[in-house]
């Protein structure tokens, strides 16, 4: 029987991709290190398991609508779904590396971005979930085993790796998603308001002073 055992070495951004990515280095492992591994298909299911870390009470107002007020804090799931990845992992013996790719986003619709997003500091839980199939050689030939459904990784992920990645990309910026036919009305309100950038328009509707910077 073929085991295999999973261990994230380390969780950092990515330097060469379009848009904010984190990546997860993944180390594979099998159990008889002579055995030869043909190939791995890999599924991996990201998550963020929330429960596992204790919130202070300004974390907990700024997930409210996450997770609930007080009432209902304790009972609610905090098990938040990141990515699914699928890789395929070429020959080994012994054991091998893969990295996951993360995509780290300021949309905070998705609930992955607005939990990282109000945390303070610190770290952040994450669960990685395995399945797939291996492919492997035994005196009979090429043989074929399941991942056990079981078999997961840990990791606290540093909340700062989350903030440069999107800082690398988007510096001093957030991304604020619109329907198309809200931003065209405000691009209107800033053009008829004599206003350089959208910044200003979202002030001076929010009735404040522009920010120091913002021409």
């Amino acid at each position: 029987m073929v085991e295999l055992a999973f261990r994230i070495a380390r969780m950092e951004p990515v330097t060469s991709t379009v848009s904010p990515h984190i990546g997860l280095s993944l180390e594979v492992s099998c159990a008889n290190s002579h055995q030869q591994i043909e190939s791995v298909l890999l599924r991996s299911t990201v998550r963020i398991d929330a429960a596992a870390r204790k919130h202070d009470p300004a974390e907990r107002e700024r997930l409210r609508e996450l997770f609930g007020g007080a009432g209902v804090w304790e009972r609610s799931s905090k098990s938040l779904l990141w990515t699914e990845t699928t890789s395929v992992l070429p020959g080994f013996s012994g054991t091998t590396t893969v990295e996951l790719l993360l995509a780290a986003s300021y949309d905070l619709e998705h609930a992955t971005s607005r939990y990282l997003s109000a945390l303070g500091g610190g770290e952040a839980p994450i669960v990685v979930h395995f399945r797939g199939t291996i492919f492997h050689r035994s005196t009979s030939g090429l043989e074929v085993a399941q991942i056990p459904w079981d078999r997961e990784a840990r990791f606290r992920m540093p909340v700062a790796c989350f903030r440069d990645a999107l800082e690398r990309h988007y510096s001093n910026a957030a991304v604020v998603p619109l329907r198309r036919d809200v931003f065209e009305r405000l691009d209107r309100y800033r053009a008829a308001q004599g206003l350089a950038t959208w910044e200003l328009a979202v002030e001076r509707l929010l009735g404040v002073a522009p920010s120091r910077g913002t021409a």
